[in-house]
This record gives structure tokens, C-alpha cells and sequence, in this order.
């Protein structure tokens, strides 16, 4: 499948950024997550269904947000 996994690594390019913004020498900010990690995540908020483990199946611009809320509770500092 040709273009696999862009939205995967969009996400993890943003996550890399709001860690890198985050931390500091007294912070444990979370690491940027695998794919499994962020299929696993999408699958605990009830996003995406359990099949959605370990497929081959594309992300786009909502799953990030969902995800980047997940790992790193960016829309708590949206609605401050």
C-alpha cells in the first residue's frame, strides 16, 4: 500500500515537537509513541474498533488530535 503510515509519522513528528517544548530537567514528559502505542491508544478512547490492532489501516488529522490529547492532554492548555 503505497503512502502507508504518513499520518503515523505526522503525529510523531508533532508529539516529538510538544515534548520537545516540554521538557525540561525536572519534567517526565511521555516519549513519542510507536505505532502500536498510538493504535492501541485509538482503540482505548473507543476511536477505532479492537481489529484496528495491528493493521495496516491510515490515520488522519482527527486521530492526531485525539492521540496528541492522549499522550500529552494538549486540550486541557487549549481551553485554559
Amino acid at each position: 500500500m503505497q503512502g502507508w503510515g504518513c499520518g503515523y509519522r505526522t503525529l510523531q513528528s508533532m508529539c516529538s515537537w510538544v515534548r520537545n517544548e516540554r521538557l525540561t530537567d525536572s519534567d517526565t514528559v511521555a516519549e513519542v509513541p510507536s505505532i502500536p502505542a498510538i493504535q492501541e491508544a485509538l482503540v482505548t478512547i473507543e476511536d477505532k474498533p479492537e481489529s484496528f490492532r495491528g493493521s495496516r489501516e491510515w490515520i488522519g488529522s482527527f486521530e492526531a488530535c485525539l492521540c496528541l490529547d492522549y499522550f500529552y492532554e494538549v486540550g486541557r492548555y487549549i481551553l485554559l
